[in-house]
């Protein structure tokens, strides 16, 4: 449903949730039976590359944060290109790498298909793209936020759970980049500039680009919402 074009835009938005509950409660489950001795998932990096512009960073930032990861990106050995890399359970981190690369590609896509209809068509391009990964970002951290409240607790106790398994994620993932890659990370503030039409496309455009990423969909498959 978060993939159908003739959804409401509530459909969409309630099935972006229900695809992000049920990532939660599978990390739950995963986590509870390590607890009760089973042997735990498998803590790595993984990676996504795109082009090095800091409305890109701000997207796989977002989204490594829903995906209970880890962010940073690095310097890449192509042109114009940086990398994004994600640490976290397997699962997450190659969840929330494939998630960010098709969600980066898919703003330059539209991006790309509108700039040359512009007046002044390169500053459009940046400020479309900027506008959307606001609105993703925002989108993301809404989605985490309703995970994470604790003043409104499922029946069954789930956000006070996940709440919880939020932290407990992002100290192991911080361990394992201290132990594992030697890895201390800072926190860059990075400010853009908000204006023009390109801006308020990009916004629209970005509401409705599908967060539901299933990895190892064919890439032919890719649909926007």
């Amino acid at each position: 449903l978060a993939n159908d074009a003739g959804a409401s835009e509530g459909e969409r938005d309630n099935a972006l949730r229900m695809a992000h509950a049920t990532l939660a409660k599978h990390n739950l489950t995963i986590a509870m039976a390590e607890e009760a001795g089973a042997n735990p998932e498998k803590r790595d990096r993984m990676t996504a590359e795109s082009r090095n512009q800091p409305w890109a960073r701000s997207v796989a930032h977002a989204v490594g944060k829903l995906m209970f990861c880890r962010y940073f990106f690095s310097s890449c050995d192509k042109a114009g290109k940086i990398t994004h890399n994600f640490v976290g359970r397997e699962g997450n981190a190659r969840t929330a790498a494939e998630m960010s690369e098709f969600v980066i590609s898919s703003i330059m896509k539209e991006a790309n298909c509108a700039w040359k209809k512009q007046a002044d068509p390169g500053p459009w391009w940046t400020s479309f793209c900027k506008g959307a990964a606001d609105q993703v970002r925002m989108r993301c951290d809404e989605l985490r936020a309703a995970a994470e409240a604790v003043d409104k607790p499922a029946s069954s106790g789930t956000s006070l759970v996940l709440a919880s398994f939020y932290k407990t994620e992002n100290e192991a993932n911080e361990k394992f980049l201290a132990d594992k890659l030697g890895i201390s990370l800072t926190r860059p503030t990075v400010r853009t500039k908000r204006a023009g039409d390109g801006y308020a496309s990009g916004k629209n455009f970005g509401n409705g680009i599908s967060l539901n990423r299933q990895v190892g969909v064919a890439a032919q498959s890719r649909r926007l919402s």
